[in-house]
């Protein structure tokens, strides 16, 4: 069973999914291919607007059509926060996982390591607890994997993206992924799915991979017990 933390499938809030059908197609996709419970995570002040009246009324118009036609997906409402100097939002309950302190945040790609600690530690002085998205893709990760490693000691989300491990990010994105993974310095993979065709909510792929290159202990701590325990809120 598989709990995806990191989703862009409520339709036409940024730049996931663009229509509903788009949406229905990516919540069949993933009911289809074992998920269990799927996390919608748009973007929070998408260019710049405040967007949240908007997730609210997309995501309860997609719950009404999830039940209409009979998909049996448990869909969950956060959102992911995009963390730069001089742009860090005061946090309030409905951007974090629901009824959690944690939350979802990314950065820019060239986003120094100093300043991502520092952002990311003033969030954990406020009782808050981030899941780092994607570290794969930093610039400063992808130098220095250990970075993933000291977020992951101070009791901190570092989530990978599923498609990185199977390569479509590219080829440093896949190792920076997989040695991350190997070390021991992930504790979740997500879809960050955008969208029914490339990055899809389908995991048949990602699991028939995984389940022959990783153990199945780990793989289950990173798709199911650790994404379980922060929609409980409970530390990793």
């Amino acid at each position: 069973m598989v709990i995806d933390l990191h989703s862009h499938i409520l339709p036409g809030v940024d730049d996931g999914a663009y229509t509903m059908a788009d949406a229905l197609e990516m919540a069949r996709m993933a009911a289809d291919s074992g998920v269990h419970t799927l996390v919608a995570t748009p973007h929070y002040r998408y260019y710049g607007h405040d967007n949240h009246s908007q997730i609210l009324e997309t995501f309860d118009r997609l719950q009404d059509q999830l039940a209409y036609e009979q998909i049996p997906l448990n869909l969950v409402l956060g959102t992911e926060i995009w963390l730069a100097h001089g742009n860090c939002p005061t946090l309030e309950s409905n951007m974090c996982y629901p009824n959690t302190n944690w939350f979802l945040a990314e950065f820019s790609v060239d986003e120094s390591p100093e300043n991502m600690d520092l952002m990311l530690q003033a969030y954990a002085d406020q009782g808050y607890r981030p899941v780092v998205a994607h570290p794969e893709r930093y610039l400063a990760v992808l130098d220095d994997p250990i970075i993933a490693k000291h977020w992951l000691d101070r009791g901190w989300g570092v989530q990978i993206n599923r498609d990185s491990l199977l390569g479509r990010f590219g080829r440093r994105c896949h190792a920076c992924s997989e040695f991350m993974l190997a070390q021991g310095w992930v504790n979740l993979i997500a879809s960050d799915a955008h969208d029914p065709q490339i990055r899809s909510t389908s995991w048949s792929a990602a699991l028939a991979t995984l389940t022959r290159d990783v153990s199945h202990r780990m793989l289950e701590r990173c798709v199911e017990i650790n994404p379980r325990k922060i929609l409980e809120n409970q530390p990793l």
